[in-house]
């Protein structure tokens, strides 16, 4: 599909045990991918219905569920969102179709090509913006890839 694509994933993030591929593959994929992964998870209302009666090993498989989420959505410069009660997710969707209305493409060359097939970190800086908002400069949240894998010679 040519264009801006995004993935708006709702879900627990609870590992079923069916998958074909494996979380690291999934993460890959992702990285690799010109696809934004928006996570939105189930999985706060699941624990609030159960919360008095998780045991630590569960709780642990929650967390590990939220941090599949959020890796996802940052690897990709999305977000992650966590929300509590049903009454969130409307301004979720707003926040989403947002951030799917103010898009940019940014590209660049690095100094040194390394034809490695390894993954490079990138990092996006934007100053404060010069107008004011009552007197203070605007500040820019940038969502960004985390990295990219360089090609293999």
């Amino acid at each position: 599909v040519d264009g801006k694509k995004s993935i708006f994933l709702l879900s627990t993030g609870l590992d079923t045990n069916i998958s074909k591929h494996t979380y690291g593959e999934a993460l890959k994929k992702a990285e690799t991918s010109d696809t934004m992964i928006y996570a939105v998870s189930m999985g706060q209302l699941a624990r609030l219905y159960f919360e008095s009666r998780l045991s630590g090993l569960d709780q642990i498989t929650f967390l590990q569920a939220d941090n599949v989420m959020r890796s996802l959505a940052e690897a990709t410069g999305g977000a992650a969102f966590f929300p509590r009660f049903v009454g969130e997710y409307p301004s979720i969707y707003q926040a989403v179709a947002a951030n799917l209305q103010n898009e940019y493409s940014l590209g660049f060359v690095p100094k040194v090509r390394k034809l490695d097939g390894k993954f490079h970190k990138l990092r996006v800086e934007v100053p404060p913006l010069d107008v004011k908002n009552n007197g203070k400069p605007i500040k820019v949240k940038v969502r960004h890839k985390k990295g990219y894998y360089a090609p293999k010679s």
